[in-house]
C-alpha cells in the first residue's frame, strides 16, 4: 500500500487498518502485524507505524499486549449484535430487498 496525499503518514494507516477492520479483513481479536512487519511491507518507517498504532490505541480500535502484540479490540455483546444486524442488513439489500420492504416485514412482525 502506498500511503500518499494530505494527511500524514500515521492517520492514513491507522485509517487504512480501521478500513482493514471494518471490511473483516482483520475480525475482533486478530493479530495486527508487528511495527517492524508492517513498516518493511509497506516501506514505511516503523516508527511512523508505531505512531499509528497508538492512535488506533487511543482511538480503542485496537489494543496492545506486552511480548504478543497488537489486537483488534474485541467488541462489546451489543456491538457484535448491532454489527452482525447490519451485515444481515447489508445481504438483505444485495439480495434485492429494499429499505421499504425490510420496514415492511418489520412492522407485520410488531416489534
Amino acid at each position: 500500500m502506498k500511503f500518499v496525499g494530505a494527511d500524514p503518514i500515521y492517520i492514513q494507516i491507522a485509517n487504512y487498518i480501521k478500513k482493514l477492520i471494518e471490511n473483516n479483513v482483520f475480525s475482533d481479536g486478530s493479530i495486527l502485524p508487528s511495527v517492524r512487519d508492517f513498516g518493511m511491507a509497506n516501506g514505511v518507517n516503523p516508527n511512523t507505524v508505531a505512531r499509528a498504532y497508538d492512535l488506533l490505541i487511543e482511538e480503542g480500535v485496537i489494543v496492545s499486549i506486552p511480548k504478543k502484540g497488537y489486537f483488534v479490540k474485541e467488541s462489546e455483546d451489543a456491538d457484535k449484535d448491532i454489527n452482525e444486524l447490519e451485515r444481515r442488513i447489508d445481504s438483505l439489500f444485495r439480495d434485492g430487498f429494499t429499505k421499504e420492504d425490510i420496514l415492511t416485514a418489520l412492522e407485520k412482525r410488531g416489534k
